[in-house]
């Protein structure tokens, strides 16, 4: 393992992005919203899609999987109910209490408990996996996060993570504009805030988000954290067109573009 990279930025902007991303998470509006988009991933028809990116990325054997920012438990319901034995570890209580409740109400196993991702309340090398969809880019140290992951995993383990932000700057840019617009058209749609949060809240989050180091990061940043940090075999798969999720707004349609990245812990 490489020296610590914490790719963080100044101890009080630290501490600001960490408060407010505590109450944005911790929020109950956002827990019932990601609860919600839990729901409809686990019935819309690219389920089987996730299924199969999770078999992919980690095999058929029963692994033990760690899914760090589990917030309403989808990916770490998907991974148990392809035979691994998971724990899900997010800092917002609301989000948990969302995941237990889908676990009893789907029948699958899982167990949730309170963790930071920065800073994980596991023993080392004590999981095979550690995967997580788009948590990285909301990290105020994305850097320290990755030397816990490598951490808590076994020689051989691998991080599998799920992200949708795009490689291509210009799109990059396009996407953050068209996001934006598709928020507004959602806040109208819902008589309020798109994310479920109360004004005070959204307007914090909107302004803190902005200096998180990760912020819109595209899949060649993550993989050269993942490298700097000792991962080996880093992995970067397009998987927008298996996933074939939409954004829709008016006219415009445009497909999620998904990927998802793999590294591996050398030994």
């Amino acid at each position: 393992m490489t020296e610590r990279n914490t790719t963080a930025t100044g101890d009080l902007t630290r501490e600001r992005l960490k408060s407010t991303a505590s109450a944005r998470w911790n929020d109950e509006r956002s827990a019932e919203m990601w609860g919600q988009y839990a729901d409809e991933i686990t019935r819309h028809g690219d389920r089987r899609a996730w299924e199969n990116a999770i078999r992919d990325a980690v095999g058929e054997e029963p692994q033990r999987v760690l899914d760090v920012g589990t917030g309403a438990g989808f990916l770490a319901g998907l991974y148990a109910e392809v035979g691994h034995d998971v724990v899900g570890c997010d800092v917002s209580e609301p989000m948990l209490e969302r995941a237990r409740e889908r676990a009893a109400r789907d029948g699958f196993e899982a167990r949730f408990t309170t963790g930071d991702a920065e800073a994980l309340p596991f023993d080392d090398a004590s999981f095979d996996v550690v995967t997580n969809r788009a948590v990285i880019w909301s990290l105020p140290n994305p850097g320290l996060a990755v030397w816990e992951w490598y951490r808590v995993l076994r020689p051989g383990g691998r991080v599998v993570l799920f992200g949708n932000h795009p490689e291509d700057p210009a799109r990059g840019v396009s996407e953050r504009v068209v996001r934006r617009l598709y928020g507004l058209a959602l806040r109208v749609r819902r008589g309020g805030s798109a994310t479920g949060l109360d004004g005070r809240t959204r307007r914090e989050w909107n302004e803190a988000k902005t200096d998180l180091p990760f912020h819109h990061a595209p899949p060649s940043k993550i993989r050269a954290l993942f490298a700097a940090a000792g991962f080996e075999d880093t992995r970067v798969l397009d998987a927008a067109e298996a996933f074939d999720q939409w954004r829709t707004l008016g006219p415009w349609r445009e497909r999620v573009p998904w990927h998802v990245v793999t590294e591996r812990k050398s030994g």
